[in-house]
């Protein structure tokens, strides 16, 4: 999926956040959008998602050069630790849910990515019973394992020790040139295999 931003600007009350940010995400390629805390790029990448919206500007989002008119957040997927799973469900019922309403991806194996992500003895436990790292991990397994056009990752190694950062490292590989990807961070292990970087202070 192409992104492409024309004039964004977001404000918070009198604060801007960002001004005259044009920028065009290509499809299949990888971006970091990177600043420090409180620089905007979460806000950034939820305008992407629809999940925030914009003070000015456009949005728009091209499959196979056509544009996509309309609910372009069909073809998205997003994790982001502030995104809450249902804690009263297991894991296993999340992902029936989910996998109910969003077309999984052919070239991943939800199991072998549980396994790997060391929840596949946790289906059957409540998601409130989960640590904050168990919970991230879900999240991204959910976003991975859906067939997207453009993947939105927010700090997606949020509350992760070693072994979870090499984890993500090892299924974002499996995701290359498959879509578009989005990354929110300032940590370098969460966006280093990206291609190009954009820099939300240079708008502001």
């Amino acid at each position: 999926m192409q992104v492409v931003l024309k004039s964004l600007a977001k404000k918070y009350n009198k604060q801007v956040i960002f001004t005259n940010l044009d920028y065009t995400f290509e499809a299949n390629e990888t971006y970091a959008l990177v600043g420090h805390n409180g620089s905007g790029k979460s806000t950034l990448i939820q305008i992407i998602y629809n999940y925030n919206t914009i003070s000015k500007g456009e949005i728009n989002y091209y499959l196979n050069n056509e544009l996509v008119e309309e609910n372009a957040q069909r073809f998205m997927a997003f994790a982001a630790p502030y995104v809450d799973l249902p804690e009263e469900l297991t894991l296993q019922e999340i992902i029936d849910f989910h996998f109910s309403i969003k077309q999984k991806r052919t070239n991943l194996d939800i199991e072998q990515l549980l396994t790997d992500a060391n929840l596949s003895e946790h289906t059957d436990k409540m998601i409130k019973h989960f640590s904050s790292g168990m919970k991230q991990r879900a999240k991204l397994i959910l976003a991975f394992a859906t067939q997207a056009d453009l993947l939105l990752l927010d700090e997606p190694c949020s509350n992760f020790d070693n072994a979870g950062i090499a984890w993500y490292q090892q299924c974002i590989n499996l995701l290359l040139s498959k879509c578009t990807i989005i990354v929110a961070s300032n940590q370098l292990y969460e966006y280093e295999f990206c291609q190009h970087t954009l820099d939300i202070l240079k708008y502001k």
